[in-house]
């Protein structure tokens, strides 16, 4: 397979190993030409040995068009929608766009939406934990009804992002990209949207539908010319009547990523990177010992998982959706319910 990968930062990096691991023909290009260097002589020979001779480097303008099988946008958020309508006249077999979608109350959101309808390239939203191994063997469990009834959700993504930062070693801090700036994408609830989409993923396992409903409290940064929310604490609502709690940050330390859906005959818990090489499952039912499930992996397992996922729509469509364009667009509403339920202080609707 042929791939093509629009930005040569951390996730472009990522892509490309995983990618080349598998053997596909992979081309890389940026409108930077620092970022294309940075690429091969500092970031992927540190994280992955040496740089690989097979990967081609393009500035954007020279960048080939068209024949790829998957295309990746890796670029900050406030660029994807307009690359986005720019690949699928290449006609991709998919196209896999980096979360969030774009940044809160974008006027091409909706049209780019309606377009997707009409086209042939199967469009995906970088969500990639949902995908993963332990959340797969999650959705099993909940499709055995092992809890009973479903009473609640809360998924806390609480993350310092000094981890962030310590990928973009060029990055001086939130104010030096769209991070620090949530009308680019930036911020708590855009940047740890996987969160959000986590809810609506496991409240859709539950068959308890999409969130209609959102109440938010935002803690902004407005110091040194950066606009960003660091906390974000949210209650949810669906459209049959489950209730849950959505907490995302970027000040805490040590990291808290988990979910926990709670059931009238006990409660799973899962928790995202558990340790650095270990996600984790814990049952728990009423009057039995807990049950803990272990699911090693490493870094690059994220983005293979991912990766796989999206070969595997590709070629079996309709069966693979979790992350399809129509859950990081239903995504996409959410931030922008949390922002409008912030600034208005009352609780918001969510219209698909």
């Amino acid at each position: 397979m042929r791939v093509k990968i629009f930005g040569a930062g951390s996730i472009g990096n990522h892509m490309a190993y995983a990618f080349r691991t598998k053997g596909f023909e992979v081309h890389v290009c940026d409108n930077d030409i620092e970022a294309l260097t940075r690429m091969e002589m500092n970031i992927y020979p540190e994280r992955y040995g040496k740089w690989d001779s097979k990967i081609k480097l393009y500035e954007s303008s020279n960048a080939p068009i068209g024949g790829f099988d998957i295309i990746i946008i890796g670029t900050p958020p406030e660029s994807h929608l307009d690359i986005a309508f720019s690949v699928l006249k290449e006609n991709p077999g998919g196209l896999l766009i980096e979360k969030p979608l774009t940044y809160p109350f974008n006027d091409d959101l909706q049209k780019f939406y309606d377009l997707s309808k009409n086209v042939k390239t199967k469009i995906f939203i970088g969500y990639n934990h949902v995908v993963s191994s332990s959340i797969q063997k999650l959705n099993n469990l909940l499709k055995e009804n092992i809890i009973g009834e479903i009473l609640s959700i809360d998924v806390n993504f609480r993350e310092n992002w000094d981890g962030i930062f310590k990928a973009h070693p060029w990055l001086d801090g939130p104010k030096d990209s769209y991070l620090g700036f949530y009308n680019k994408g930036g911020g708590a609830t855009c940047e740890h949207s996987h969160a959000i989409n986590m809810w609506q993923h496991l409240s859709k396992m539950c068959n308890k539908g999409r969130i209609l409903k959102v109440s938010s409290l935002l803690k902004f940064s407005e110091e040194d010319n950066i606009n960003y929310d660091s906390i974000a604490l949210v209650n949810v609502t669906t459209e049959k009547k489950l209730i849950g709690r959505i907490v995302q940050d970027v000040v805490t330390k040590p990291h808290e990523k988990i979910a926990k859906i709670i059931g009238n005959e006990g409660t799973i818990e899962w928790f995202c990177n558990f340790t650095p090489s270990m996600d984790k499952i814990i049952l728990s039912r009423f009057n039995e010992e807990p049950q803990s499930i272990d699911f090693p992996k490493t870094r690059n397992d994220d983005f293979l998982q991912e990766i796989n996922y999206l070969i595997n729509e590709l070629k079996n469509p309709g069966k693979y959706i979790d992350i399809n364009l129509k859950n990081g667009y239903e995504t996409m509403k959410v931030i922008e319910g949390i922002f409008q339920s912030h600034q208005d202080q009352e609780i918001v609707n969510i219209d698909y």
